[in-house]
């Protein structure tokens, strides 16, 4: 599961179907080269706080490591 409207999809889900997803092996850094789930969600959501506890990077992040 790859691509930026995967990624856009797995931001407009509810928590429960995040959950269903990334329990599937969705990409939580899925990365079209300028946003990833975790940047395009609010930052305070219950969607974000769930991406970063499964690793979810924003795009600068991932830059910085060099992905």
């Amino acid at each position: 599961m790859d691509g930026p409207l995967c990624m856009r999809l797995l931001c407009l889900v509810t928590r429960k179907s995040l959950k269903l997803l990334i329990a599937n092996d969705a990409d939580v850094n899925a990365w079209d080269g300028y946003e990833t789930p975790l940047d395009v969600s609010d930052d305070e959501s219950e969607i974000a706080d769930l991406l970063r506890k499964h690793g979810g990077k924003t795009g600068e992040e991932l830059k910085a490591k060099g992905k």
